[in-house]
């Protein structure tokens, strides 16, 4: 539903099951997102720590929101995305 909603605003976004990494641990995400350039957008707190102790690290939008459904997901990034495509 994110990526559906990040790809409506004319960016490029896939969920991770879109790329059949459903079943990956976090650094064969990682890894993936580094070699395709692509930006994570995640409620997972372990991608964070790969930010800070990985060179040349690929970025991380850290989604803090606690456990919430998609509507309240969708109305906190359109409160913030704004901000988000600015960094």
């Amino acid at each position: 539903m994110l990526a559906q909603w990040i790809a409506a605003r004319g960016h490029v976004a896939v969920h991770v099951l879109n790329l059949h990494l459903e079943e990956a641990d976090d650094r064969e995400i990682w890894r993936y997102a580094i070699r395709e350039s692509m930006i994570i957008v995640t409620k997972d707190e372990d991608f964070t720590s790969f930010v800070l102790t990985q060179p040349n690290p690929t970025p991380v939008v850290w989604v803090r929101l606690g456990n919430c459904r998609n509507p309240q997901l969708l109305h906190g990034m359109s409160s913030i995305w704004e901000q988000v495509e600015e960094r």
